[in-house]
């Protein structure tokens, strides 16, 4: 297994390294956004570069975990646009419904 590491790492900078437009077609995001996302998930996630003899299911947990805690900084509650909002992207999305009853008819019960 260890012979393998160089390969496995060689196979992944492959990924990233050639090109921009390389890496986004294999990660969806170009080389400067994949390097700050690792400079965070190391930063603030925790993650360490590290090799050991772990399954593949520890490393995989342990990402997911630093990913989970920067849910925060990715996940942000969003504030509700006001109807006086002067931002023309909203202005497309004005929705007025309208509610009318009709109370004109007036419905008779007849007792059996």
């Amino acid at each position: 297994m260890l012979s393998r590491i160089p390969d496995q790492v060689l196979d992944m900078s492959k990924l990233f390294l050639d090109s921009d437009v390389d890496c986004i077609s294999n990660l969806r995001m170009d080389r400067n956004s994949f390097g700050r996302l690792c400079f965070l998930m190391r930063e603030l996630g925790g993650l360490v570069n590290r090799r050991s003899g772990q399954t593949v299911s520890h490393y995989v947990h342990i990402v997911l975990r630093a990913v989970l805690s920067l849910h925060t900084l990715f996940l942000v509650k969003p504030t509700p646009v006001t109807d006086d909002s002067t931002d023309s992207r909203w202005k497309w999305f004005k929705v007025e419904l309208t509610l009318q009853l009709n109370l004109s008819h007036s419905y008779k019960l007849s007792e059996a």
